[in-house]
């Protein structure tokens, strides 16, 4: 028989969680090494579903987002063309189609994409750039199809001449709604860096930012004159406003000095003229009838609040409408909601919409002959003619008060096309040569982003524009053969600054025996400033703001000028003096610290043949 075994002590059983007498349980590495393999695997499958989910929904998105924006020219063509019931069909499939792409772009996987290294900015991009065309098509567009059903140009003539402005008021809290909910979509867009992103993507987006931008131009657009234009027109009662006529042939920094005063009354819509002055007529002062501060007296000292020819000097038309306003009053004449300023070929532009009008102007036996004015001859007639044939300024005054009468009474009593109207009157504000100041606060708040309320250095979109305006200092009206040009000829990044170099041509097209030729109330020789025949101007350089003194070189030499601080921006002037035919070139030279590359305006003094708006492109000197 076998023997028994041994005795063995008896020992516990294996224990997986008993800890070693060193304190530190044992690693168990092989089961470690599975879950960490299997943990692995699993998010291997998990990001291979979630990309190709959102392959899929993005291909989808794709798809139907290009299909919507294939269909947002339709609804622009039908509200263009007043077909309200055919833009709403075309808006119904563009939501159908953008709601759908949004969807395809929705969820935690479009989430965690936009966070992934490689992918993400242009998963991003491509969720954000979808959900704000979804938002203008749910959002955006609808108040303005239902606004275009209420409002329609061609129909807002009422039967006695004035504008029916019941469905301004309709459309204004639609396009308003339009304007807010389209604010977070400028946002959210104009946030996208499209120099990070693909091509293939990057540029579609820079293409949708620039889209939205002009829609949203359009959009504030209709917004200001809805909210602006029944108040302004005496929907709320009555309104008085002054129209100045410029006259450019005598130049100064809003266009030319204000000659002929039109009196306007504005009631239910309905435009009338109630009267006529000259600027002669008011004052002259002795002591400032307004405060122009210390800046704008540092530059052209009290002269614009003591003359009225001479208010049109200050850089801002604000400044302009509450010093002339202040005149009137100060003059005993009333007070006044407005004051609205326009030249000669502004006026051009509306006889181009109005057709011909006949002017009664005075001969020299005491009658008056009839003066037919049109698009092609009504600067020359207003600017030069007259004065070879009319020698006394009061009887001037007075046919170019006739002539402006005459284009506005056709304007808002004669059968014009509103389109064509339009047309001449963002031409004429495009050029700065329409000009509008309203005594209204809140009023003013919606003009003084816009073309209209010329404010050059007290708004902000005038802090980072460059101005040349023109002042004349020949006391005549030699401006009419004055040309000039204004632009932006070199851009560089310096390292800490950005170098801008403008040049600023005056050309005199005076005739050879101007002294001769010309009437000596032309040529100013009867103040004695100048020799007859000279056109002198006084060149003022307005810096942006931060910008410290310009650099001002005529040929190779550096011309000094007198700089001061204008509301946190220098502005600098000098004189030139041009004999007939004499050309001269300034080349001013701007240091912008840390500067970007974004498009920038350049304000000018818009001239006969010159317009005062135009825009530049400078270096981008970013980073």
């Amino acid at each position: 028989m076998p023997s028994d075994p041994p005795d063995v002590p008896d020992t516990p059983s294996a224990d997986l969680h008993a800890v070693p007498a060193h304190g530190r349980a044992r690693p168990r590495r092989r089961h470690v090494g599975r879950w960490i393999a299997l943990g692995i695997v699993v998010v291997v499958v998990a990001v291979g579903v979630a990309v190709a989910l959102a392959v899929k929904g993005g291909l989808e998105a794709r798809d139907a987002l290009t299909s919507a924006l294939d269909d947002v020219p339709t609804v622009e063509d039908a509200l263009t063309g007043g077909d309200t019931q055919a833009a709403q069909s075309a808006l119904d499939r563009v939501q159908e189609k953008t709601a759908k792409a949004r969807r395809g772009t929705s969820g935690p996987v479009w989430a965690v994409a936009g966070s992934l290294p490689g992918i993400g900015a242009d998963a991003k991009a491509f969720r954000t750039a979808t959900r704000s065309v979804d938002d203008l098509a749910q959002d955006v567009l609808p108040p303005l199809v239902q606004a275009s059903g209420i409002v329609d140009l061609s129909g807002l003539r009422a039967k006695d001449g004035g504008i029916d402005l019941g469905p301004l008021e309709q459309a204004a809290p639609l396009v308003a709604s339009s304007a807010d909910a389209l604010s977070p979509v400028e946002r959210d867009l104009n946030a996208i860096d499209t120099s990070s992103l693909r091509p293939q993507l990057g540029d579609p987006i820079a293409s949708l930012q620039d889209k939205v931008r002009t829609l949203g131009s359009t959009v504030t657009t209709a917004h200001r004159a809805t909210a602006l234009l029944p108040p302004m027109l005496g929907a709320d009662g009555p309104r008085t406003y002054l129209l100045l006529s410029l006259n450019n042939a005598e130049l100064r920094s809003s266009g030319g000095i204000p000659g002929s005063i039109t009196v306007l009354r504005a009631k239910g819509g309905k435009v009338s003229v109630t009267g006529n002055a000259s600027s002669a007529d008011l004052g002259p002062w002795a002591k400032p009838v307004v405060d122009l501060g210390k800046d704008n007296t540092a530059v052209f000292g009290t002269q614009p609040a003591r003359f009225p020819q001479d208010t049109t000097m200050l850089a801002d038309f604000p400044d302009t409408g509450r010093t002339m306003a202040a005149m009137w009053k100060k003059e005993g004449k009333g007070t006044v909601d407005g004051v609205v300023a326009t030249d000669p070929v502004a006026l051009s532009h509306l006889l181009g919409a109005s057709g011909p009008v006949t002017v009664k102007a005075p001969t020299g036996a005491g009658g008056t002959t009839d003066v037919q004015l049109t698009s092609d001859n009504a600067v020359s007639i207003l600017l030069s003619q007259v004065y070879a044939e009319i020698d006394d300024p009061t009887v001037q005054d007075a046919f170019f008060s006739a002539a402006a009468g005459a284009v506005f009474d056709k304007l808002l009593h004669g059968d014009v096309p509103a389109t064509d109207l339009q047309h001449a009157l963002t031409q004429s504000a495009d050029e700065r040569r329409l000009l509008v100041w309203s005594a209204h606060e809140d009023e003013q708040k919606l003009l003084d982003p816009t073309e209209l309320s010329g404010a050059l250095t007290s708004t902000p979109r005038g802090e980072q524009a460059v101005g040349v305006l023109l002042n004349d200092g020949t006391t005549g009206k030699m401006d009419y053969y004055l040309r000039t040009d204004a632009r932006l000829t070199s851009s560089q990044c310096t390292g800490t600054a950005r170098q801008d170099v403008y040049t600023v041509t005056l050309r005199s097209e005076a005739p050879k025996d101007a002294q001769q030729s010309l009437s000596s109330y032309v040529t100013g020789e009867a103040a004695g400033v100048v020799k007859p025949g000279v056109i002198r101007t006084n060149v003022v350089v307005y810096t942006p703001r931060g910008v410290g003194v310009p650099i001002i070189e005529r040929g190779k030499q550096t011309v000094g000028g007198d700089s001061n601080e204008v509301a946190g921006r220098t502005a600098t002037q000098l004189t030139v003096d041009l004999s007939p035919g004499q050309k001269v070139t300034l080349r001013v030279t701007l240091l912008t610290p840390g500067a970007g590359g974004d498009t920038l305006e350049l304000w000018t003094t818009p001239t006969t043949t010159t317009g005062g708006l135009a825009t530049v492109d400078p270096a981008s000197c970013a980073g």
